[in-house]
């Protein structure tokens, strides 16, 4: 049934996330692997495929006081220690967790190497706190932790994702790559009942809307959004332009 199918991908895929999502998992894994060695490790190793480590190398890492990087990232997640939030694991930090978001970036030792992954979204956190040492792997999207071990014991079933009834974490992957096609995407656009969709997607262009004015009224980054605007006629497809970039340079300043 393809209506069911896409609806089930489609609300998967509309999920808030803060700042750029890549340093976002990163923290998500760390906050992981904080709740697994029952408190903040002594050391980290990061692994992370080189895509990952394009993504976050240069990008804010939200409520941080402007820190960037991997190391940000992974303190960030540890000091929040808030995974049921998952993409938005971030959102408990205040003002007063920046110093010790700083501090822990000093006392831990983080280490970080590129992964040895076919895969272009793979990042493997391993901790270690006493005598225990923990492992967090994300694997293919943001927030599919596919091995969560400590002591080489398996703690997978807390932290892996639960998928909606009709999809699970395999079919999902298959649908992705098997059964998305352009004319099957137009039946469903087409066919699609609304109603069931409209919380989700207008949730989604809510906060789209915020980013987006967020960045027009204030200068970050290259602040491309805002210039788009100063040059040349502002007709409609300028103004999609306009916003689209403005989002951006909002969120990967953080």
């Amino acid at each position: 049934d393809i209506i069911t199918s896409y609806t089930a991908i489609l609300k998967d895929e509309l999920r808030p996330a803060m700042g750029c999502t890549e340093p976002i998992s990163i923290a998500y894994a760390a906050s992981i692997l904080t709740d697994v060695l029952g408190g903040r490790a002594e050391a980290i190793s990061v692994g992370l495929s080189g895509n990952i480590i394009k993504n976050v190398k240069s990008v804010v890492v939200p409520a941080t006081g402007g820190m960037h990087g991997i190391e940000s990232a992974v303190a960030a997640g540890v000091i929040a220690n808030a995974y049921e939030q998952k993409l938005e694991v971030l959102g408990v930090l205040q003002e007063q967790d920046i110093e010790q978001i700083a501090a822990y970036k000093d006392q831990c030792n983080i280490e970080i190497y590129e992964l040895n992954s076919r895969c272009s979204f793979d990042l493997k956190l391993t901790g270690k706190r006493g005598d225990d040492v923990a492992t967090v792997r994300i694997k293919e999207n943001h927030t599919n932790v596919v091995a969560v071990t400590r002591n080489d014991v398996s703690l997978l079933g807390r932290y892996c994702e639960t998928h909606d009834e009709n999809v699970t974490a395999e079919s999902a992957k298959e649908l992705r790559e098997n059964l998305l096609n352009v004319r099957d995407i137009v039946t469903f656009a087409e066919e699609v009942p609304l109603d069931e969709l409209r919380p989700y997607l207008e949730k989604q262009i809510e906060l789209n809307m915020t980013i987006a004015e967020e960045g027009l009224k204030h200068s970050y980054g290259a602040s491309i959004g805002k210039l788009l605007l100063q040059i040349g006629v502002a007709d409609t497809a300028r103004r999609a332009r306009a916003y689209a970039a403005a989002g951006s340079d909002a969120r990967m300043s953080g």
